[in-house]
Protein backbone atom coordinates (compact mmCIF):
# COMPACT_ATOMS: atom_id res chain seq x y z
CA UNK A 1 0.00 0.00 0.00
CA UNK A 2 1.26 3.51 -0.85
CA UNK A 3 2.05 6.01 1.89
CA UNK A 4 0.07 9.04 0.74
CA UNK A 5 1.37 11.21 3.60
CA UNK A 6 5.10 10.87 2.91
CA UNK A 7 5.55 14.41 1.53
CA UNK A 8 5.35 17.11 4.21
CA UNK A 9 4.78 19.87 1.71
CA UNK A 10 4.05 22.50 4.39
CA UNK A 11 7.59 22.19 5.76
CA UNK A 12 9.31 22.27 2.38
CA UNK A 13 7.03 25.07 1.14
CA UNK A 14 8.00 27.12 4.20
CA UNK A 15 11.70 26.60 3.54
CA UNK A 16 11.19 28.08 0.11
CA UNK A 17 13.01 27.77 -3.19
CA UNK A 18 14.65 30.01 -5.74
CA UNK A 19 12.51 31.33 -8.55
CA UNK A 20 14.43 32.53 -11.61
CA UNK A 21 12.70 35.28 -13.55
CA UNK A 22 12.13 34.61 -17.26
CA UNK A 23 11.89 37.07 -20.11
CA UNK A 24 8.17 37.58 -20.85
CA UNK A 25 8.73 37.32 -24.61
CA UNK A 26 11.39 34.62 -25.07
CA UNK A 27 10.57 32.70 -21.87
CA UNK A 28 14.30 32.22 -21.32
CA UNK A 29 15.77 32.74 -17.87
CA UNK A 30 17.07 36.31 -17.75
CA UNK A 31 20.85 36.85 -17.78
CA UNK A 32 21.83 33.21 -17.45
CA UNK A 33 25.38 32.66 -18.67
CA UNK A 34 26.31 29.40 -20.38
CA UNK A 35 29.94 28.53 -19.63
CA UNK A 36 32.37 26.85 -22.04
CA UNK A 37 31.67 23.49 -20.36
CA UNK A 38 27.95 24.12 -21.03
CA UNK A 39 27.15 24.54 -17.34
CA UNK A 40 24.88 27.44 -16.47
CA UNK A 41 25.81 30.36 -14.25
CA UNK A 42 22.79 31.99 -12.60
CA UNK A 43 24.78 34.52 -10.55
CA UNK A 44 23.41 37.46 -12.59
CA UNK A 45 19.85 36.16 -12.93
CA UNK A 46 17.05 38.02 -11.12
CA UNK A 47 16.23 35.50 -8.39
CA UNK A 48 13.42 35.55 -5.85
CA UNK A 49 13.51 33.25 -2.81
CA UNK A 50 9.85 32.33 -2.34
CA UNK A 51 7.77 30.13 -0.09
CA UNK A 52 5.17 27.89 -1.68
CA UNK A 53 1.40 28.15 -1.60
CA UNK A 54 1.25 25.41 1.05
CA UNK A 55 3.34 27.44 3.49
CA UNK A 56 1.66 28.84 6.59
CA UNK A 57 2.80 32.32 5.50
CA UNK A 58 0.84 32.08 2.25
CA UNK A 59 -2.21 30.60 3.97
CA UNK A 60 -2.15 33.43 6.56
CA UNK A 61 -1.84 36.06 3.83
CA UNK A 62 -4.82 34.63 1.93
CA UNK A 63 -6.91 34.41 5.12
CA UNK A 64 -5.98 37.97 6.10
CA UNK A 65 -6.89 39.43 2.70
CA UNK A 66 -10.14 37.45 2.69
CA UNK A 67 -11.06 38.77 6.15
CA UNK A 68 -10.34 42.34 5.06
CA UNK A 69 -12.53 41.88 1.99
CA UNK A 70 -15.36 40.47 4.13
CA UNK A 71 -15.10 43.38 6.57
CA UNK A 72 -15.23 45.92 3.74
CA UNK A 73 -18.32 44.25 2.40
CA UNK A 74 -20.06 44.26 5.80
CA UNK A 75 -19.29 47.92 6.41
CA UNK A 76 -20.84 49.14 3.19
CA UNK A 77 -24.49 49.55 2.43
CA UNK A 78 -24.20 49.14 -1.32
CA UNK A 79 -25.98 46.98 -3.88
CA UNK A 80 -24.65 43.46 -4.41
CA UNK A 81 -23.57 44.25 -7.97
CA UNK A 82 -21.31 47.05 -6.78
CA UNK A 83 -19.81 44.75 -4.13
CA UNK A 84 -19.07 42.11 -6.75
CA UNK A 85 -17.35 44.71 -8.95
CA UNK A 86 -15.30 45.98 -6.00
CA UNK A 87 -14.29 42.43 -5.09
CA UNK A 88 -13.26 41.67 -8.66
CA UNK A 89 -11.20 44.84 -8.86
CA UNK A 90 -9.58 44.12 -5.49
CA UNK A 91 -8.66 40.55 -6.36
CA UNK A 92 -5.60 41.53 -8.40
CA UNK A 93 -4.33 43.65 -5.51
CA UNK A 94 -5.01 40.80 -3.08
CA UNK A 95 -3.10 38.35 -5.27
CA UNK A 96 -0.11 40.71 -5.39
CA UNK A 97 -0.20 41.14 -1.60
CA UNK A 98 -0.43 37.36 -1.09
CA UNK A 99 2.57 36.79 -3.34
CA UNK A 100 4.65 39.50 -1.70
CA UNK A 101 4.00 37.86 1.69
CA UNK A 102 5.99 34.79 0.61
CA UNK A 103 9.00 36.50 -0.95
CA UNK A 104 11.78 36.08 1.60
CA UNK A 105 14.46 37.88 -0.37
CA UNK A 106 15.96 38.40 -3.79
CA UNK A 107 19.14 39.04 -5.70
CA UNK A 108 19.93 40.82 -8.97
CA UNK A 109 16.59 42.62 -9.05
CA UNK A 110 17.02 46.05 -10.55
CA UNK A 111 15.30 48.65 -12.65
CA UNK A 112 16.63 51.45 -14.87
CA UNK A 113 17.82 53.29 -11.74
CA UNK A 114 19.83 50.37 -10.35
CA UNK A 115 19.37 47.63 -7.75
CA UNK A 116 16.04 47.50 -5.94
CA UNK A 117 16.40 46.95 -2.21
CA UNK A 118 14.35 44.00 -1.01
CA UNK A 119 11.20 44.60 0.98
CA UNK A 120 7.80 42.98 0.82
CA UNK A 121 6.35 46.33 -0.24
CA UNK A 122 8.86 46.50 -3.11
CA UNK A 123 7.86 42.94 -4.08
CA UNK A 124 4.19 43.98 -4.01
CA UNK A 125 4.95 46.95 -6.27
CA UNK A 126 6.80 44.75 -8.79
CA UNK A 127 3.98 42.20 -8.93
CA UNK A 128 1.38 44.96 -9.11
CA UNK A 129 3.15 46.95 -11.84
CA UNK A 130 4.38 44.01 -13.92
CA UNK A 131 1.67 41.37 -14.43
CA UNK A 132 4.10 39.06 -16.23
CA UNK A 133 6.23 38.83 -13.06
CA UNK A 134 3.15 38.16 -10.97
CA UNK A 135 2.00 35.39 -13.31
CA UNK A 136 5.41 33.70 -13.26
CA UNK A 137 5.62 33.90 -9.46
CA UNK A 138 2.09 32.49 -9.06
CA UNK A 139 2.91 29.58 -11.34
CA UNK A 140 6.13 28.93 -9.41
CA UNK A 141 4.62 28.88 -5.91
CA UNK A 142 1.70 26.76 -7.14
CA UNK A 143 3.94 24.00 -8.48
CA UNK A 144 4.64 21.76 -5.48
CA UNK A 145 7.50 20.05 -7.32
CA UNK A 146 9.49 23.27 -6.87
CA UNK A 147 9.49 22.67 -3.11
CA UNK A 148 9.98 18.92 -2.87
CA UNK A 149 13.75 18.76 -2.94
CA UNK A 150 14.30 19.10 -6.65
CA UNK A 151 17.48 21.20 -6.54
CA UNK A 152 17.94 21.22 -10.28
CA UNK A 153 17.97 24.68 -11.74
CA UNK A 154 15.62 24.91 -14.72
Amino acid sequence: MANITKHDIRKSASEGANFYLRDPITHKIIDVVVNADESADYSLTPTFHMQGMDSPAYRRAVAHRSALRQNRRKQKDVPTGAIILEIAEGMYDDECRNLSAVVDGWSNVEDDKGPIEFSREAAYKLFSDYPWMKEQAEAFISDRANFLGNDETP
